[in-house]
């Protein structure tokens, strides 16, 4: 697993610490990093958009995660889904989880109204939820 993470994220300042794989009851083996909001993410798709379904549909997941929801949409029949993850830990995370699902491309980028060609991304310390 670290030769695949450290492929996505290089750096040595970024490199993904505390990475775990997990079996999730509904979408299988996940990665996840441990002392986290990760885990919460996952189950909290489910619990808010259980009823939904996807058939055929395209979808856009503006701040992906780690792809909770992108997951979920492909595993009820989206046909297309195109996700932007700004923060580089959570879209190296992003690609690890949604590799086996050709219908989801996810852009390492963020979205936004400025004309401006770079905006400045601010990340918390230790909770990904905080960005």
């Amino acid at each position: 697993m670290n030769n695949t993470i450290n492929k996505l994220w290089p750096e040595p300042k970024n490199k993904l610490t505390n990475i775990i794989q997990i079996r999730h009851r509904y979408f299988g083996n996940l990665y996840l990093r441990q002392g986290t909001c990760d885990r919460n993410i996952a189950n909290e798709v489910l619990r808010v958009y259980a009823a939904l379904r996807f058939p055929s549909s395209r979808i856009l997941d503006i701040g992906a995660h780690i792809g909770m929801f992108s997951l979920f949409a492909a595993m009820e029949g989206a046909k297309e889904i195109l996700a932007y993850e700004p923060d580089p830990s959570s879209f190296a995370l992003f690609l690890l989880n949604t590799k086996n699902y050709p219908c989801i491309r996810g852009v390492n980028s963020a979205l936004t109204l400025s004309q401006n060609s770079q905006i400045q991304l601010f990340v918390g310390k230790q909770d990904s939820c905080r960005n």
